[in-house]
């Protein structure tokens, strides 16, 4: 996914199109942004990510690359990209205009977060070696 999927998404959930496709505000602010916004959730969401990967967090030598613009690839797994980003870059985008409707996409995140991170990181079975 790439940024600019993740931003028109997060524009999308926090409604600020038109029927006919127009957008109601002048985005330019929203957009200047949510790079950074986006480079925020990356770091935050690195060690679900590595959770989910199965490798070995390790912030300080092997952090996620920073974007550089909304044509930028985003390279959380697909799963977190999928609906977490969106809820988080929604609740960022929203946070100082109108703080009580980021909040509802801000629990939207966390629940997001908890559920991939429960869908993607079941026990696995090991054979008992020895029992005594």
């Amino acid at each position: 996914m790439t940024a600019q999927k993740a931003f028109e998404t997060a524009l999308n959930l926090i409604n600020q199109r038109e029927e006919d496709g127009e957008y109601i505000l002048n985005i330019e602010d929203l957009r200047k942004n949510a790079v950074s916004y986006l480079n925020i959730l990356t770091i935050s969401l690195y060690e679900l990510d590595c959770k989910i990967r199965g490798v070995a967090c390790n912030i300080d030598n092997n952090t996620p690359e920073e974007l550089e613009s909304l044509d930028s690839a985003l390279t959380l797994h697909k799963s977190l990209c999928g609906a977490a980003v969106p809820y988080g870059l929604a609740f960022m985008l929203l946070l100082e205009e109108e703080p009580e409707r980021a909040e509802k996409f801000h629990l939207l995140y966390k629940e997001e977060c908890a559920r991939v991170e429960r869908l993607c990181t079941k026990g696995r079975r090991h054979g008992i070696k020895e029992v005594y």
